[in-house]
């Protein structure tokens, strides 16, 4: 994230961020095209799934824009199940409608409480409103169905640390190392934590 890791209300994560495509890294086609191994069509939730776990990987801005299409037609054909409902609610906070994507979330989370990333992303959205207890809750539930859920982990620890709970925000990030030692982000919040304990 931008800005100075301790500044909480603008470095919560969301999972399935897109990357930016490094410098010199090869270049995506943007007329490329997917198609099934098993030759033949695929339907728009599938093939829409698909472009965006292409797009989360490559960081192509086509297929991201191709993946909301099929995914909305998919919905509106009726596919509304949860994996669908969490992908689709990242596009439309993507586009900048977060009502919304927020709806989207929690239908997910209605449906199927395990939905990791829809809870991670509400939680992210309801941060940016300062609305921590609400995000503090669904990050606890993220972490309930997957302990190795990165994102939930730090963005406790930040929340923890926003409201000056400087032990349960060292502990939080602690445990995020325990699961991946080398995370970065993890890490540096681990030595802003050190560096900027209070003097006794």
């Amino acid at each position: 994230p931008a800005g100075p890791v301790l500044d909480a209300a603008h470095t919560v994560y969301t999972d399935h961020s897109i990357p930016r495509a490094a410098a010199g890294k090869r270049t995506v086609r943007l007329d490329r095209r997917l198609v099934p191994f098993w030759g033949g069509a695929a339907e728009p939730r599938e093939l829409g799934l698909a472009y965006l776990e292409v797009a989360h990987r490559e960081g192509n801005p086509s297929d991201l824009d191709r993946a909301f299409e099929l995914l909305r037609q998919a919905r509106a054909k009726g596919d509304d199940d949860p994996p669908l409902l969490t992908r689709l609610a990242f596009l439309y906070d993507r586009a900048g409608d977060p009502q919304q994507s927020a709806e989207l979330y929690e239908r997910a989370l209605r449906e199927d409480g395990g939905q990791v990333d829809a809870a991670v992303n509400l939680g992210s959205m309801l941060a940016r409103r300062g609305q921590w207890q609400g995000a503090i809750e669904l990050w606890q539930a993220a972490l309930e169905a997957n302990p190795g859920a990165e994102a939930a982990q730090i963005n406790l620890a930040l929340a923890h640390l926003t409201r000056g709970r400087r032990e349960e925000a060292r502990a939080a990030v602690r445990r995020a190392l325990e699961f991946n030692p080398d995370l970065p982000a993890a890490r540096k919040l681990l030595v802003e934590l050190t560096a900027r304990a209070p003097q006794r």
